[in-house]
């Protein structure tokens, strides 16, 4: 928290005096939290996103403290304290084979208070015996249109029901947003590690083939690459019905699964395909039902005309 601190009033001062805005946000996985950090993090407007994933079962198999203790009783109680405080908080659950039921997923964090759950499923990092298989991604469709029934049924009845893959999927439809780059990484995002090395982000630190140089001596040349590296300009992407929900998948694991950052690894393109036709099912039924409630959960963008060899970016800042 030391550090944190000195880099929070450290921003706060250079964007005072440069004349910039500047937006804390942090992720955690809740074991830490005191009623004095809590205090930090609203007074000074830090984000967070908490890692936490699931009901007990799930959260002390996935992730249990060094001494293998299983760690939920510690982050539930923890975690009330911000809880507490903010009338929206996420929670990022990573889901394994070993429980493959979105819906138990997300009831658990929303037993434990979370507003908001997103879920992805755990990237391999190479190791085989922990990546999903084809038979995976297609269970995982079913759980989606399972989950997809209850969110919409929830909604209906006046309760937001927070699965933010889909909330963001219809928020994206209904403003008119497009995306021409899956995130910021090696544009508006950068990693830097302990030694001043700058990454493309934080999945890529150490991996000198991804490396911006230092905060000392910079290199822009894969910033430059990856600005020309959008979805209209790639192979497997430019004909994709959906690459201006998708902005062409993680730059990692497209890296992990194909060993280059441009090529989409398609078990994931599949899902995100059949995940944004449910979310444009549910949008024409909230559509026709109750267009006043849309206009309450999201904010409408008019489209605007520019060039297509121009990406308008807006949206991701």
């Amino acid at each position: 928290m030391g550090l944190i601190r000195h880099l929070v009033q450290y921003g706060k001062e250079k964007g005072e005096s440069g004349g910039k805005l500047i937006r804390f946000s942090m992720t955690c996985n809740g074991t830490l939290l005191t009623d004095n950090i809590v205090d930090f993090l609203n007074r000074n407007k830090v984000s967070v996103l908490v890692s936490m994933d699931g009901p007990k079962r799930i959260q002390n198999m996935n992730r249990p403290f060094k001494s293998g203790k299983g760690s939920y009783d510690v982050v539930a109680s923890s975690v009330q304290k911000l809880l507490s405080t903010r009338t929206t908080v996420t929670a990022r659950a990573t889901l394994t084979r070993d429980c493959m039921s979105l819906e138990t997923l997300v009831n658990g964090l929303r037993d434990v208070g979370f507003t908001y759950v997103h879920v992805e499923p755990v990237a391999a990092d190479g190791n085989c015996s922990f990546a999903l298989s084809e038979k995976d991604f297609e269970t995982l469709k079913k759980e989606y249109d399972h989950i997809g029934r209850l969110f919409l049924e929830n909604v209906l009845n006046g309760d937001l029901f927070g699965f933010s893959n889909i909330l963001r999927t219809i928020s994206s439809i209904y403003g008119c947003a497009t995306r021409h780059y899956p995130c910021g990484a090696g544009r508006n995002l950068a990693a830097i590690d302990s030694s001043g090395g700058i990454y493309l982000c934080h999945r890529f630190t150490g991996m000198e083939e991804f490396s911006m140089g230092t905060v000392f001596d910079p290199d822009f040349s894969l910033h430059k690459k990856i600005l020309q590296t959008h979805v209209d300009a790639r192979k497997d992407c430019k004909t994709c019905w959906v690459r201006h929900l998708c902005g062409g998948n993680c730059w990692h694991e497209n890296y992990i699964y194909n060993g280059c950052i441009d090529e989409p690894y398609k078990l994931k393109c599949g899902l995100f395909k059949y995940v944004a036709a449910l979310s444009m099912v549910i949008f024409s039924n909230l559509h026709e039902k109750d267009r006043e409630l849309l206009d309450k959960m999201f904010r409408k963008n008019e489209p605007t005309h520019k060039r297509a060899d121009i990406p308008e970016e807006k949206h991701e800042r």
